[in-house]
């Protein structure tokens, strides 16, 4: 006998986590039953018995990508679940909540406004030290405008020979000799 469940090949015994899988016939069920362990349709029974119309099995369907975790965080209870068994769901679906969903949902909307604020804090402080740097840059240029002939005398004199740098230096006291 040939069966498939859940894309597995199971053959004339079905184990399932050490319990026995049976199967289920049309017609008389007392001559299907053989011992703990056996499903009807096995080389034991004749060939005259009624076909295989259903098989009733735990088991579980893994999808083609693989199977998808699916839980609450550690700690946490499901609160509602939205889906039912066997529903498909679509990538991305709510499938529930947990508990305490509106006080996290709260804390979220509370950290992104935090987070908003800081970031048009710092905003309005880089505009302020932008507004800080002109004003430093003109106050330099204003310094250099006034310090400018100062700077010219002090070049002059700097460029002399020591004698005549003596020669305009002020005359601190008079000997006689």
């Amino acid at each position: 006998m040939i069966c498939l469940a859940a894309g597995l090949f199971l053959g004339p015994r079905w184990m399932n986590g050490g319990g026995v899988l049976t199967a289920a016939r049309s017609g008389d069920d007392s001559e299907s039953r053989g011992q703990a362990g056996e499903i009807a349709g096995s080389p034991r029974d004749t060939p005259t018995r009624a076909p295989l119309h259903s098989v009733h099995a735990l088991g579980r369907v893994e999808p083609s990508g693989g199977l998808y975790p699916v839980g609450s965080p550690a700690g946490v209870r499901i609160d509602r679940i939205l889906v039912e068994l066997g529903q498909d769901v679509q990538e991305g679906q709510k499938l529930g909540y947990v508990d305490g969903h509106a006080e996290r949902t709260a804390q979220v909307a509370l950290i992104a406004t935090q987070l908003a604020e800081a970031r048009e804090q710092w905003k309005s402080e880089q505009e302020y030290v932008a507004i800080l740097d002109q004003e430093a840059a003109f106050e330099r240029e204003s310094m250099a405008m006034l310090e400018g002939p100062e700077r010219k005398r002090r070049r002059r004199t700097s460029r002399c020979s020591p004698r005549r740098r003596r020669a305009r230096e002020p005359i601190m006291s008079i000997s006689w000799s």
